[in-house]
Formats: C-alpha cells, sequence, structure tokens
C-alpha cells in the first residue's frame, strides 16, 4: 500500500496573501529538491479554455473533456464536479501538495490573518494547524507562524513533510 499524500492548505481571506506565500513556498521547497503539486480551489467559476482555441470549440460543441498535450505538459478539462480526495491521490507521488483556498474543509491547514485583511480567523477549526500573521499581538492558543518569516514557514513545512 502506498503512503499517504502529504496535503497542505493555505487559506484566507481575499487578498490575504496565499498565492504570494504559496508561490514562495513552492521556490523555497524545489530549491530543497522536494517535488510540490498545487491545487486551487475556486469559489467561482472559471474558464479553462481560452476562446478561440481548439479545445474551447470543441468543449462549447459539447465534448465531456478536452485535453492538450505537447511533449513536456498536457491540460485536462473535464466537466463535472471533482472531490479534493480524487484530486489528492492524483497527486499522491508528490512530496507536498498545497492547496490555496478549502477553509470550510477538514484538511490540514493554515489560516493567513492579516492586518487590514482580517482580524480573526474565518476557517474551519478541524484540520487547522494554525495561523500564519503579520498582527504583532494576535492572540491563539492555537500554533503562529510570522507571516514575514518565509524561512520559518518552510522550516515547518519541511518538518511537516518529514513526519
Amino acid at each position: 500500500m502506498g503512503r499517504e499524500p502529504c496535503v497542505l492548505a493555505i487559506c484566507g481571506c481575499k487578498n490575504s496573501g496565499k498565492t504570494a506565500l504559496i508561490e514562495q513556498l513552492v521556490t523555497k521547497l524545489r530549491e530543497k529538491e522536494h517535488t510540490v503539486a498545487y491545487i486551487k480551489h475556486d469559489g467561482h467559476e472559471f474558464g479553462a479554455d481560452e476562446q478561440g482555441t481548439d479545445s474551447c470549440r470543441m468543449q462549447q460543441a459539447g465534448a465531456g473533456a478536452t485535453v492538450v498535450f505537447s511533449k513536456t505538459k498536457y491540460m485536462m478539462v473535464e466537466q463535472g464536479a471533482v472531490t479534493f480526495e480524487a484530486l489528492i491521490r492524483r497527486f499522491a507521488s508528490y512530496d507536498l501538495i498545497l492547496i490555496e483556498g478549502a477553509k470550510a474543509t477538514d484538511l490540514p491547514k493554515f489560516e493567513i490573518v492579516r492586518t487590514g485583511v482580517s482580524q480573526i480567523p474565518i476557517s474551519r477549526r478541524e484540520g487547522r494547524l494554525g495561523i500564519i500573521t503579520d498582527i504583532i499581538d494576535f492572540q491563539s492558543e492555537e500554533r503562529l507562524l510570522p507571516l514575514n518569516d518565509i524561512s520559518a514557514i518552510l522550516e515547518f513545512c519541511v518538518a511537516y513533510i518529514k513526519e
């Protein structure tokens, strides 16, 4: 039986810095030779096939799935719902799966609470490993990591992968 995938969600209010933080983590983890997959949960519908492309035309014609591939990558768009669990299984071979969003799930997560954006956590408590914040006097019984200290956040991630 294979190992359980290592999953960590980064959630928070809009404009809290989730994407910027995850981008830094991906870069630093890759420098340490860890493999990282990224899943973004979009609470709104998004368009994956760009207008005017062949794959968009096929989608509009009624194809249930479209795949575009080259020598080095592929992109698949399939109509229908998917679960976090199914996506996580798909990326099980990676050292870490970073998810952007997922605040309403029980997945392991850190929430960003940021000055001028939010004052209190809004994510579901189940699964929350702690808070990443730039608020100096933030009061919490949970683990706190400083938002502006990428080294501390990276250190947590590397230890988390090794668990």
